[in-house]
């Protein structure tokens, strides 16, 4: 754009053909569009609500009809990066991805009868990047289910042979994103979380009594026999008498 448009609130309305002059105009169209793109656009929220109203189809149906010659093919500089302000990193795009390699977007096409955009291909590589890089370990938090069989589920994303992800902090909010990702594609995964075989069990109960009268507490706590604490410990133990030594009590 012209220089004389960009200002520290932003690009400016428009300018003459000859690059001349600019309109000293801010508006709210010129601005929240690309900051809309960047964080990702709403066309996840549209998309659901779409459907939700039975409109998703024809609007999809019109759009392919009239972008299906420029679908067809990679846009010009669809692979770059946004330009930031100096001093501002990015990692939005990796350098080494190229729009024309859409054996992803292909896969998901043909496995689930849908149809996506050229421009999805780069979510799926970073979704199959993610678990291609934090595959293997017995130990990991992260599985696939197996089949009737007993042979590791396979999808799209999933590494040949491996069926066991692990994850730090990071990797983890990572995974969340992609999970929400293919959500809003219509396209959702099948994914275990593994719990630790041993954790801790907790019983609350809670007695309630009529205000200003304390016969509730002196049943409980001021009695000699403390029956009501002796009758729930009975009771524990009979249901789990493997962990007679290791049950403990907390008031």
């Amino acid at each position: 754009a012209n220089a004389a448009m960009q200002t520290s609130w932003g690009m400016a309305e428009s300018c003459t053909a000859d690059g001349a002059s600019a309109c000293p105009l801010l508006t709210w169209d010129a601005k929240i569009s690309t900051a809309l793109a960047i964080l990702g656009g709403l066309g996840g929220a549209m998309r659901c609500y779409m459907e939700k109203d039975g409109l998703f189809a024809r609007f999809q149906s019109i759009l392919e009809d009239l972008y299906s010659d420029v679908n067809e093919h990679v846009l010009v500089g669809e692979d770059l990066d946004f330009s930031l302000p100096p001093g501002v990193s990015s990692s939005w795009r990796n350098r080494g991805f190229s729009l024309t390699s859409g054996a992803d977007r292909e896969l998901i096409e043909g496995m689930h009868d849908i149809s996506l955009p050229v421009a999805d291909a780069k979510k799926l590589q970073e979704v199959r990047g993610w678990f291609e890089a934090r595959g293997g370990g017995d130990d990991a938090p992260y599985c696939t289910p197996d089949d009737s069989e007993g042979n590791p589920f396979e999808d799209w994303w999933t590494p040949p042979g491996i069926n066991r992800y692990s994850a730090d902090e990071d990797g983890r909010e990572q995974l969340y994103e992609h999970i929400s990702t293919m959500f809003e594609l219509n396209v959702p995964m099948v994914l275990l979380a593994r719990q630790a075989a041993v954790y801790p069990l907790f019983f609350d109960l809670d007695l309630y009594g009529v205000a200003g009268d304390d016969e509730v507490h002196r049943l409980v706590w001021e009695n000699e026999h403390k029956v009501l604490l002796r009758s729930l410990a009975a009771t524990l133990l009979q249901i789990y008498p493997q962990y007679s030594e290791d049950l403990e009590v907390a008031v």
